[in-house]
């Protein structure tokens, strides 16, 4: 079968991974202004656990202890997420909740995420494990990997952020700068403790 263009085409190495992150710097500014949000933080059975200061789910009325039912149709964080990112700062999305046990609706305005834990040359933590490229002959990676290869970050390392843009992000971990196929914006935490109590307990920001 004929493999089709993609960054799986590619060896990582560290000149790789300057390119992607110089490539990244050029778009980072643009791609924090698309996201939105609707400020709270969700646990177990997207029961809201936080609620942030001047968010939109303060704006619109929910507050904590509310179980979330669906936001823009959707039941689970995963699409929930994937709505988000395709609404702009203003749009409006109706979410269903649940208070005292009585089902609720509201509309609520989604506003710009605050991305201020995620800037870049601050040290971040993750709550959950995370896969990343790394250079073949990388003490990080398998001795017999030649291609492609990766390692797996703990969850709640320190990662020191270098860049975002798109979908992926670079940061260094270790000492080494490694490469996130991910957006990390949204779903980190400054404080190691926060991080780990998200773990623990399933949470995550919507």
């Amino acid at each position: 079968m004929r493999r089709q263009p993609g960054l799986d085409r590619f060896r990582i190495t560290p000149l790789f991974l300057s390119v992607v992150f110089l490539a990244m710097l050029q778009v980072e500014g643009a791609a924090a202004t698309q996201r939105t949000w609707l400020g709270v933080t969700v646990c177990k059975r997207l029961v809201i656990r936080k609620i942030f200061p001047g968010s939109p789910a303060e704006a619109a009325g929910l507050k904590a202890e509310d179980r979330i039912i669906a936001v823009a149709g959707e039941g689970n964080v995963v699409d929930i997420r994937d709505e988000l990112r395709d609404l702009e700062p203003g749009d409006p999305v109706i979410i269903r909740f649940q208070r005292s046990g009585a089902a609720q609706e509201v509309v609520a305005i989604v506003g710009p995420a605050r991305d201020e834990e995620v800037s870049r040359g601050t040290t971040v933590h993750l709550p959950a494990l995370s896969h990343v490229a790394v250079p073949p002959g990388d003490p990080l990676a398998n001795p017999e990997c030649k291609e492609k290869c990766a390692a797996m970050v703990p969850t709640c390392a320190d990662i020191l952020l270098e860049g975002q843009g798109g979908k992926r992000t670079i940061g260094r971990w270790k000492g080494r700068l490694v490469l996130f196929e991910e957006d990390l914006r949204g779903n980190t935490f400054s404080d190691e403790k926060e991080c780990k109590e998200a773990v623990e307990h399933s949470c995550v920001r919507l």
